[in-house]
Parts: C-alpha cells; sequence; structure tokens
C-alpha cells in the first residue's frame, strides 16, 4: 500500500503507477483507486509526466 498523495515524492507516484498498472492487470484497477483515495486524473497526469521523464529527474520541457 503506498499512501501520500497531494505532495507525493516522484518516487512515490511511481509507485502508485506500478500497482495501479498491476491491479489493472487483474481487471481491479478502479478497486485500487478507491482504496489508495486517488482519482484516475491524477494517473493520467501521472503517466504524463513519467512518459515524459520528469518523474525520473528529467526538467520539464
Amino acid at each position: 500500500m503506498v499512501r501520500a498523495v497531494g505532495g507525493s515524492l516522484p518516487e512515490q507516484k511511481l509507485a502508485h503507477l506500478a500497482a495501479y498498472e498491476e491491479a489493472c492487470e487483474q481487471q481491479q484497477g478502479g478497486a485500487y483507486l478507491r482504496r489508495e483515495g486517488l482519482y484516475s486524473s491524477l494517473i493520467t497526469e501521472w503517466r504524463r509526466l513519467r512518459d515524459a521523464g520528469v518523474l525520473q529527474g528529467k526538467k520539464p520541457g
């Protein structure tokens, strides 16, 4: 279980993404979001940041 959402550290966001994607493979994505108190819009934003490399330390832009 991963906590701390609003001002989450990049490592925590990556951990949430990994856990959510694993839950989705088991058709449990919605349950994961409810259990962790997350919104799908956060997952979408964190994926965008991850894919841009920002969560791995790259500067945006």
